[in-house]
């Protein structure tokens, strides 16, 4: 049988919280579910070179689930870039996770707010 993998779809942008929600922890500063899925069970990663280290962490977890590298699949997005942030403190830790039906983007202005970034998306993995 064929394992799938899913990551519950949220784009950091507006606080809400419900209980069909997984608790993520640091909450996000702003949230908002889209209610969409991602199938991860085959995945290809994109990451500039500050970013290898997210890159491999979360390749880590995604094959622990039991997914695969492989084309064709989700696509996995780092990006080193300015992020808005509401609150200044902690801004240079900060990331922004965008997730589609399609691809994942995690954005941070440092490689640290890249792995912060890595570190919600295990949260939201479903097996």
């Amino acid at each position: 049988m064929r394992r799938r993998l899913f990551l519950l779809s949220a784009l950091v942008v507006l606080p809400t919280a419900a209980a069909s929600h997984p608790s993520l922890i640091p909450y996000p500063q702003k949230i908002e579910w889209t209610g969409l899925t991602l199938e991860c069970a085959r995945y290809s990663v994109q990451a500039p070179p500050e970013g290898r280290f997210a890159a491999a962490e979360l390749e880590r977890i995604l094959m622990a689930a039991g997914a695969q590298p492989g084309a064709g699949g989700a696509k996995i997005i780092f990006r080193v870039a300015r992020v808005e942030v509401p609150n200044p403190v902690g801004a240079s830790e900060a990331y922004s996770l965008g997730v589609t039906t399609r691809a994942v983007v995690i954005t941070a202005p440092k490689a640290n707010g890249l792995l912060y970034g890595v570190e919600t998306l295990r949260q939201l993995v479903v097996r």
